[in-house]
């Protein structure tokens, strides 16, 4: 079963512009909406043909000049109010899993202290890159960027509260 963030982006970008495969794959890419998900182009195409047939999306062939035709996908009334439906409940119970990082704290104690010691390191590093990296990426969003922004906020506190908590650790 495809995960929910995926259909959610799919069709969430298909809400706001009939798109084709190969478009809505720079968008991903552009917009940094891959994280966390394991999506390439082939599972951007197979999540379209499986959205289109459950009713969610459907399809027109667009002729360009001098260039291949392309499939066009718009959404349907249908997939308005799936995509609504998980909107509002991704948003009003979100799903806190279970990352691999955790599992790894948790058998942690199996490494020498040392080695320990070196990839949690090694995880503030990347915290420390991340951080700089978002600060980025808010400082060149557009003032009409509002959601990026609150995304990109929300992803910093995390970041900062996730720095503070290894500063806490008897390591």
């Amino acid at each position: 079963m495809q995960s929910v963030k995926l259909r959610m982006t799919i069709l969430g970008l298909i809400a706001r512009q009939d798109n084709h495969a190969y478009q809505l794959e720079k968008i991903i890419e552009k917009e940094n909406l891959r994280e966390g998900m394991d999506i390439g182009f082939s599972t951007i195409y197979s999540t379209l043909k499986k959205l289109e047939k459950e009713g969610y999306l459907e399809s027109y062939i667009e002729n360009q000049e001098s260039l291949p035709s392309r499939k066009i996908y718009s959404i349907t009334y249908a997939g308005k109010e799936y995509l609504r439906n998980i909107l509002k409940q991704s948003i009003a119970q979100p799903k806190f899993n279970y990352l691999t990082f955790d599992v790894a704290l948790f058998f942690s104690d199996l490494l020498p202290k040392h080695e320990r010691k070196k990839a949690l390191e090694l995880y503030q590093t990347e915290i420390d890159r991340r951080i700089q990296e978002i600060i980025q990426d808010l400082t060149q969003a557009k003032p009409d960027q509002k959601r990026k922004k609150m995304i990109l906020n929300r992803s910093l506190e995390l970041l900062r509260a996730e720095k503070k908590w290894l500063k806490s650790l008897d390591i």
